[in-house]
């Protein structure tokens, strides 16, 4: 098993979850509903994390007004919106592997989830 396999097997016991990592990526479906997708480089030396948070054209706001929210940096906690190429809002974390203990990107994601929480409200 590789070290990045094992992580994630660990940070899925942290969450409660069995996250299945295959072509170092794993998705996975919080208890709130949320959808989230969690990557890892193919370096092995980079953590993403993305959840999608709505369909542009199902939003009340336009792109600019989610972009907006990036200079927002204290309140974002190092996370970014961005938009994909299927016009789909999305928040994405990026942290470097080779410190990060899974207790640490669990409670990364957890603060995530209230990010997005109030993203979408």
């Amino acid at each position: 098993m590789t070290r990045v396999q094992l992580f994630m097997m660990e940070l899925g016991e942290q969450l409660g979850l069995t996250l299945i990592f295959d072509n170092n990526a794993t998705a996975m479906t919080h208890q709130d509903g949320s959808d989230w997708h969690i990557e890892v480089s193919p370096q092995e030396d980079t953590l993403l994390i993305c959840s999608p948070l709505c369909a542009l054209s199902e939003s009340p706001y336009t792109a600019e007004h989610y972009l907006r929210i990036n200079t927002e940096l204290l309140s974002l906690g190092g996370a970014w919106i961005g938009v994909d190429t299927c016009d789909t809002i999305n928040m994405y974390y990026i942290r470097a592997l080779h410190d990060l203990t899974t207790a640490q990107a669990a409670d990364t994601l957890n603060q995530l989830v209230g990010l997005r929480r109030k993203l979408i409200q």
